[in-house]
């Protein structure tokens, strides 16, 4: 087993981190729907998935979080995207922007915006994205 203090920093080293980033949205996505499955919840459970500030900068991020949900049928209000308060920090107005524009922020009621450092957004559904 690696531990992600070792596999990260040589992600980002390497450039990978984006292609990691990918993998591990999918895969959360995919869990998501067989935790779903196998428990029968009547609302479903939230996934909650770091982005790197890297993949935040892609311009592959909108399409990479709809392909993960699309592609595993995981509900989209019930994936939780989170920033880290050192990457909001870093260059505040591209994260806000960029998450506006990707239409990934939006308030949820069930996180508030800032917990415990981080930036906590969740991917609208397409039916809400088509009502805001």
């Amino acid at each position: 087993m690696i531990s992600p203090n070792q596999f990260i920093p040589l992600g980002r080293e390497t450039g990978l981190i984006v292609p990691i980033g990918r993998w591990v949205l999918e895969n959360a996505c995919e869990q998501g729907v067989r935790l779903n499955t196998r428990f029968g919840r009547s609302e479903p459970l939230a996934i909650s998935v770091n982005l790197s500030v890297r993949q935040l900068r892609s311009d592959a991020i909108v399409s990479d979080v709809r392909c993960a949900l699309e592609k595993s049928g995981f509900p989209a209000e019930s994936l939780v995207l989170e920033i880290t308060e050192t990457v909001v920090m870093a260059d505040t107005e591209f994260a806000v922007q960029r998450l506006r524009r990707a239409e990934i922020a939006r308030r949820s009621p069930r996180h508030g915006r800032l917990r415990h450092g981080l930036l906590v957004a969740q991917f609208p559904s397409a039916a809400s994205r088509s009502t805001s």
